[in-house]
């Protein structure tokens, strides 16, 4: 048995999906991370034809820590260039035909060895 794909599974369950507005703050997507009950939520970037961005709640902590104010934009932390990133990889990106249990292994292998697993998995093309 192979499973689903994960483009089946995101078109099945959108509703599942955080969604982030354009301009919104720290503490906005904070909020709404806390009140969905997910670990990362899709920010869309401003521009006509500008892609989604994955933000996650260590993106927020490390804003915090750094300190960013409540009030600045997650746009603009998430194209902030001087921010240490952590090596560890925080999302896979996959194609929508990618089997679901090829996707957990990948997520399993991407970190370095000793080091946790990727928590989130980002499918590139889905609507």
């Amino acid at each position: 048995w192979a499973g689903p794909t994960v483009g089946e599974l995101v078109t099945q369950h959108w509703h599942l999906m955080a969604v982030c507005n354009k301009g919104a703050s720290l503490r906005e997507a904070a909020t709404l991370l806390v009140t969905s009950s997910r670990t990362s939520l899709a920010l869309a970037l401003s521009g006509e034809k500008a892609p989604l961005r994955l933000l996650t709640e260590n993106d927020i902590m490390r804003a915090y820590v750094y300190g960013w104010e409540p009030d600045h934009t997650a746009e603009s932390w998430l194209l902030a260039k001087l921010i240490p990133r952590s090596s560890v990889p925080q999302h896979v990106l996959l194609p929508p035909s990618v089997r679901l249990t090829e996707a957990a292994w990948l997520m399993l292998k991407a970190p370095k060895p000793g080091v946790d697993a990727c928590h989130h998995l980002v499918v590139k093309g889905v609507k």
